[in-house]
């Protein structure tokens, strides 16, 4: 479910893939100080546009400073942090939680299992601190969870579903920046669930597996269908985020929005 809403890495000055970078690093250093290891390991670039998101647009007293970690461990990188990284580092281990709980009704990896185990001494202190993001995730996922048990093949309104799940983790707060977060969170859930279904397309047609492109991509211009699938709500997030007072991280806000989110699609339909 992760790993869709990336930079285009050619398309970024080189201060601006530094600064990225550092966002990316200050979110791991926030999951590695609450988690630990397991925090780490859950590590993505979806939420480390999140980060970026919030941190521009509520201002943050920014800390960057310099270290070695294990994954960087022959010389110093930059690290950005503010008070808005703990919030986001929970957001992940939350979505981690409830993403791995979908993963394993549809495989069933003992991996995976272990890996849900692992979080599970958290989730009782999230679900306290976080409630409206925890039953938004809850609920939706059971309702995306009994349309794909009897085979539901509409994805836009499984796509639809995917994106109120995630919507709410946008929002820490509920203020005047409210609608546009949820908003964003909404479009890119729904891109996320839609991008993920094309992604496993050839594996789940071979392993018998459900997904809700099945039908469709029997059809002529399948592609092109799920590019235009793909750009509504890409645009809805686009038009969402222009409305929101951003400045320091913008222009890597739309890279994201506006070209890296098409990274995978472009390889699969090469």
């Amino acid at each position: 479910m992760f790993g869709y809403v990336v930079i285009n890495r050619k398309e970024l000055t080189k201060p601006e893939l530094e600064r990225y970078k550092a966002y990316y690093c200050g979110l791991c250093t926030g999951l590695e100080k609450s988690y630990g290891k397991k925090g780490i390991s859950l590590l993505s670039y979806d939420m480390t546009f999140l980060y970026l998101l919030l941190s521009d647009l509520y201002n943050t007293k920014d800390i960057t400073a310099e270290k070695r970690c294990a994954v960087h461990p022959l010389g110093k990188h930059k690290y950005t942090t503010n008070e808005l990284t703990s919030y986001v580092s929970d957001m992940q281990i939350l979505l981690s939680y409830f993403s791995l709980k979908d993963d394993l009704l549809d495989n069933d990896k003992a991996r995976d299992e272990q890996k849900l185990l692992k979080l599970e001494s958290y989730i009782s202190q999230l679900k306290e601190k976080y409630q409206r993001q925890y039953n938004c995730l809850s609920e939706n996922l059971q309702k995306i969870v009994a349309l794909e048990k009897i085979d539901e093949d509409n994805i836009v309104t499984l796509s639809t579903l995917s994106g109120e799940m995630i919507k709410e983790i946008f929002a820490p707060k509920e203020d005047i920046f409210y609608k546009q977060l949820t908003s964003i969170g909404k479009s890119l859930g729904s891109f996320i669930y839609i991008m993920d279904a094309f992604d496993d397309l050839k594996k789940d047609i071979k392993n018998g597996s459900f997904n809700p492109l099945k039908k469709l991509s029997k059809k002529e211009n399948f592609n092109e269908t799920v590019k235009d699938l793909l750009e509504l709500p890409l645009s809805q997030a686009a038009s969402s985020l222009e409305r929101l007072p951003l400045d320091d991280n913008l222009s890597i806000l739309r890279n994201i929005i506006y070209s890296g989110v098409w990274s995978r699609f472009e390889v699969l339909t090469r």
